[in-house]
């Protein structure tokens, strides 16, 4: 995962959706003694040199996977991101899920 991160990043893309299910374990067949994770679906991904694609302010994504950035509508960059990875990885660890709540909206950061 963090090959992946500094290569999209490295090209100047914030995906802002990772999440378990956008990431997937490859095994290349190259004799490599385990597989490799591969990042996918951008479709909300940002680049410096493309138009945004959903509107100011709002915020798309899985509740349980959004960073504190994305869930308050602020702009994200290689951190949150990087966050959301963590995050994925210790809900693979621990087989739950890092964050809970039973309404977004009564979420706050303070």
């Amino acid at each position: 995962m963090a090959e992946a991160l500094h290569y999209v990043h490295a090209h100047n893309v914030i995906h802002r959706y990772i999440k378990p299910s956008n990431i997937l374990l490859v095994d290349y067949g190259n004799e490599q003694p385990r597989a490799r994770a591969m990042l996918t679906d951008f479709g909300i991904a940002r680049a410096d040199d493309v138009d945004r694609l959903t509107a100011e302010g709002v915020t798309t994504g899985t509740v349980a996977y959004l960073s504190p950035e994305q869930a308050m509508g602020s702009d994200v960059g290689p951190e949150s991101d990087v966050s959301r990875s963590d995050s994925c990885c210790s809900s693979a660890s621990r087989a739950r899920w890092s964050f809970r709540a039973r309404c977004w909206s009564r979420w706050s950061p303070d």
